[in-house]
């Protein structure tokens, strides 16, 4: 997975004039773009990556929820039975508060969509369409992974970071 924060643009942010913790920057900001990822489960510099979820029974509210966004319409997302049917679904999904998903009741109620089944998607995002707020919280995360080397009494407060990740974050509280 390509960073989306490059060596030179954390150096530049940790105000690091050496050459000497390259290799070390450059770990902390695929860490920090990781925990960026588990944390608001949003896939960063992965356009094109093909996500999937299999799907046992219909949901009970007729809305596909995706593990990993944002999502891509082009190409759109698809949902494939077991009887090797696949359906395209690209003219039902909506915005629902924060998160995309899809609107498949219709769908489910006239027996277009047989279960179980999997659902196919792709994700969105490249480093260069990142927004700047989330390549900011990124810097931030890798400053205080830098500062701390766990050899310090007292870790630094994260606690700006969290309310960062926790506007884009996906489902509950951090």
């Amino acid at each position: 997975m390509p960073n989306v924060i490059d060596t030179a643009t954390a150096k530049t942010h940790l105000r690091v004039f050496h050459d000497l913790d390259d290799s070390y920057i450059d770990t902390l900001c695929l860490v920090a773009q990781e925990e960026w990822e588990t944390v608001t489960k949003m896939l960063l510099d992965s356009v094109g990556t093909e996500q999937t979820i299999r799907y046992d029974e219909s949901p009970a509210d007729g809305l596909f929820r995706f593990h990993f966004w944002p999502v891509s319409t082009d190409p759109s997302p698809y949902f494939t039975g077991d009887d090797e049917v696949v359906t395209d679904l690209v003219d039902y999904v909506r915005q629902l508060d924060l998160w995309q998903v899809i609107d498949a009741t219709d769908l489910i109620d006239d027996g277009t969509l047989q279960f179980p089944g999997v659902l196919s998607y792709y994700t969105l995002y490249e480093s260069s369409t990142v927004p700047e707020s989330i390549k900011h919280c990124l810097l931030m995360r890798i400053g205080s992974l830098y500062s701390y080397r766990g050899d310090d009494v007292q870790p630094p407060n994260i606690e700006q970071w969290k309310l960062l990740a926790a506007r884009w974050r996906k489902g509950g509280l951090l």
